[in-house]
Parts: C-alpha cells; structure tokens; sequence
C-alpha cells in the first residue's frame, strides 16, 4: 500500500500542452522530487498530474514509475524546522550541476527502497556513495591519480620491475 500525497505546482505562462507539460515541466518536477525523497528518506514520485488552462483540462498517468516498498521508516536526513530553507537551495544547486545524472544514481541508490536483505543494501549505499564520489572528483579535477602522460610512464617502469620479478621467480611475464 502507498502512502499518497498531493500537490500543486502553478506555472505561468505555459500552453497547457501534453508535449510541453511531458518535456518541460515534468523533468523539473522529477529532479525537485529526487530532492525531496534524499531529504526525507523516502522515495517520492509523481504518478499522475493535471493540467488547467486556455480553457483546456489536460490529465495523464505515468505507468512507468516504480515505487519500491519500504517497510522500515528512516529519520530524514533534513529536519521539518530546517526543510524550508533546505529545498530551494538543494533545487537550485542541483539544476545548476553539470552532474545531474551521477547524482540521481547516488540517490537512487542511497534512498530506502525494497524489502533487500543486508548485503543488497550495502552494495546499493556503497554504489551511491561512490557515485557521490566521482562526481566530487571530477568537479574539483580529482578524478585520475596521475596524469595521463605521466600515468604511461610510471606504467613502463611498473612492467618493467614486474617483469624483472617475474624473470627472478622463473615465470613468464
């Protein structure tokens, strides 16, 4: 069973257009609630939506999302007092990220889901916290240990003294 909850978004200036409402207004609405299921720990989506305006009525339900039941019930990350403040800065941060996609799989990964035996459930934290990772190297140039050119060399002389190594043992390299 899901919990449900409803919400109003009002938008000016905008065709009440399927395509449009689908393209546009729907992906910010996604990312805003990927925000908010990190904040509160519990996975948040928007299954359907109406649309009013120019005298039309336009409604759609969104089959292809997925909510995976939770049973344990986690503290939020981000208390009620502080959400306030909390939304618009983690939106605004988020929309101007050039790593969007790296940080929807981090919290995809880290929000409780389905019921997953312990093992599962480290692997999936673990790969969010990597995804979180990567994206904070590359943002601050930290993604490879060694440049490139100087990587190729210290590679030469790893295979080298491996190699020696190996002639030492009596096997091949």
């Amino acid at each position: 069973q899901w919990g449900c909850n409803v919400a109003e978004l009002t938008v000016s200036q905008i065709n009440v257009d399927s395509d449009e409402i689908k393209d546009t207004i729907m992906p910010l609405v996604d990312d805003l609630l990927l925000i908010v299921s990190f904040a509160t720990r519990t996975r948040i989506a928007c299954i359907r939506w109406t649309a009013y305006g120019n005298g039309k009525r336009l409604s759609s339900y969104r089959g292809n999302i997925s909510i995976p039941r939770n049973e344990k019930r986690m503290s939020e990350l981000v208390k009620r007092e502080h959400q306030r403040e909390y939304w618009p800065f983690a939106f605004n941060e988020f929309v101007k990220s050039p790593y969007k996609d790296m940080i929807r799989k981090a919290v995809y990964a880290l929000v409780p889901g389905i019921d997953r035996a312990l093992e599962e459930e480290f692997l999936s934290m673990f790969a969010g916290l990597e995804a979180v990772l990567l994206c904070y190297r590359r943002q601050h140039n930290m993604e490879v240990v060694f440049p490139l050119d100087e990587w190729k060399q210290k590679k030469r002389v790893l295979q080298k003294e491996i190699g020696k190594i190996l002639e030492i043992l009596g096997s091949d390299p």
